[in-house]
């Protein structure tokens, strides 16, 4: 019966250090996206990309977590905008898979929505930009601006009077009615932003 007790009183032990350590491990992971969240504020890419894949490594269904390593690939010094589209489209799957509630506390759960897809409009725009360093005619670019023009659309239907989308929606124009001209070619005027 003695043998009972002591066992009994053991599991209740291990059951409570099991849930502190527990609790210990969720406080560290909250303090490593913490820390990336500042560093990308801080627009440190590289560091907080690297924070940001080991934190995805314990926490994968994390869509801030996926949504910031997507904008660490779009903004860092080594563009990656496959990995950047992905982690961005993986955020917002998650996002939405999960009620549509915004994993970044300082978010609303309609800006968190509204900025996966302009942040996915950027990695278009971006690629846009890259593909014309290397020579691409931006007749082969189009459907880039048909993805930022979607990805337009879906933002309009979350905050139809954003700036952000202003500023993508006259981007778009642009490009399209060829103000920019042949893109291959540098045809931006002085002191014309083509980045939003």
């Amino acid at each position: 019966m003695r043998s009972a007790s002591i066992l009994r009183k053991f599991s209740v032990w291990i059951s409570i250090s099991l849930l502190g350590l527990a609790n210990c491990m969720q406080s560290a992971d909250e303090d490593v996206f913490a820390e990336a969240e500042q560093l990308i504020l801080e627009q440190n890419w590289e560091e907080a990309g690297s924070k940001l894949k080991g934190f995805l490594l314990l926490n994968p269904e994390h869509a801030g977590g996926h949504f910031y390593l997507g904008r660490c690939y779009l903004n860092g010094k080594d563009f990656q905008p496959y990995m950047a589209e992905g982690e961005i489209r993986t955020a917002l799957h998650i996002f939405l898979r999960t009620g549509k509630k915004s994993p970044i506390e300082r978010f609303p759960d309609n800006y968190f929505e509204f900025m996966c897809h302009i942040e996915s409009a950027k990695v278009a725009l971006n690629t846009i930009k890259l593909l014309t360093e290397q020579g691409v005619p931006f007749s082969q670019m189009r459907g880039l601006v048909a993805r930022m023009k979607e990805h337009s659309a879906e933002a309009e239907k979350i905050m139809p009077n954003s700036r952000d989308l202003r500023d993508l929606n006259a981007i778009i124009s642009s490009l399209e009615s060829g103000v920019w001209g042949d893109l291959s070619r540098p045809a931006r005027r002085e002191g014309q932003p083509i980045s939003i």
